[in-house]
């Protein structure tokens, strides 16, 4: 895990990368380059983790226009959410897709030795993605 970690830090190291944690109403789009990737990774409105409790309906709408924004923009991005898990659906992520074209890749993940997964006895109705307009 310390090899993978310290070849992705040489790897960022040489490419001409900015990270930030700004709050995604607060970016300047038109003023990013046009080679510019948005990634955002949200809190997700149907999981039940802590520091999901600030994260509710009226944000994930703005995030979503927001990512319509950079579309039309002529930039990319990326977008780590959750449609389903535990019996819950995310409405409005899924009429958002159903309402454009982007790319969805449904993702295989394991979180069975995170400890906030422990009282959650299957994932297999958890359907993880990455949607992309690239």
């Amino acid at each position: 895990m310390l090899g993978k970690l310290i070849r992705y830090h040489d790897r960022i190291c040489t490419l001409n990368t900015r990270f930030t944690h700004d709050d995604f109403t607060d970016i300047p789009i038109e003023d990013t380059p046009m080679g510019t990737v948005f990634y955002c990774d949200p809190p997700y409105l149907i999981t039940m983790a802590d520091y999901n409790r600030q994260w509710n309906e009226e944000r994930e709408t703005m995030l979503l226009s927001v990512l319509d924004h950079i579309n039309d923009s002529g930039r990319r991005f990326a977008l780590s959410n959750c449609i389903t898990t535990n019996g819950r659906r995310n409405t409005i992520l899924n009429e958002w897709l159903m309402g454009n074209d982007y790319h969805v890749r449904h993702l295989t993940m394991d979180y069975g030795n995170a400890n906030y997964q422990r009282h959650v006895k299957s994932h297999d109705d958890t359907d993880e993605i990455l949607v992309m307009n690239y």
